[in-house]
């Protein structure tokens, strides 16, 4: 009787409290099966214009987010070497991202047009 009273008083409070601090998601976090399909598209102007939205939204939700993608190599696309180490802890938006990967080429282009946004953002704080 004493683990589940354990239980009720200890885990479900703490579940609970972890779940209702989550930060809110952005308009792509509600899946990968939608960065997927947009990927998929080929459509370029609408992944950077995606992109861009979406960033804006994370922006003025104050859940800034950071984009790495790549093929041979993953790294921060369109994030300059001065605003690293401020993107550097930033949660990740999953991208797919190797050499092998089909939408890799795609996936840098949202990359670039979303981080670019959140440098923009970065340099107007320093301001």
């Amino acid at each position: 009787m004493r683990s589940l009273s354990y239980i009720f008083v200890v885990v479900i409070p703490i579940v609970a409290l972890s779940c209702a601090t989550k930060p809110a998601p952005s308009k792509i976090s509600s899946g990968p099966e939608a960065i997927q399909r947009l990927l998929s598209s080929g459509d370029y102007k609408r992944i950077r214009a995606t992109a861009r939205a979406d960033a804006n939204a994370d922006i003025a939700s104050t859940h800034l987010r950071v984009c790495y993608a790549g093929t041979r190599g993953i790294f921060a696309v369109g994030v300059p070497e001065k605003y690293l180490s401020e993107v550097k802890n930033l949660p990740q938006v999953p991208l797919p991202s190797g050499c092998t990967e089909p939408l890799a080429t795609a996936a840098s282009a949202y990359a670039d047009s979303y981080n670019t946004e959140v440098v923009r953002y970065l340099e107007s704080r320093h301001d």
